[in-house]
């Protein structure tokens, strides 16, 4: 994915971001669950670093 791809994509982050956590237990109780969670949350994030301003982005 280009750049710029990813940057007319991220008009519809907010709501993405709110689904996810809405209708996906993050902070699973299990631990085991909950650490591959928070880590597609840390990938996900990381796919935006020098793309997205994240602080901007009002989620």
């Amino acid at each position: 994915m280009v750049a710029g791809t990813r940057l007319a994509a991220g008009g519809d982050l907010p709501a993405a971001v709110d689904s996810f956590f809405n209708d996906i237990l993050v902070i699973a109780d299990n631990p085991d669950v909950r650490a591959r969670r928070l880590g597609l949350v840390g990938a996900v994030t990381a796919l935006g670093d020098g793309v997205l301003d994240w602080q901007a982005l009002r989620l």
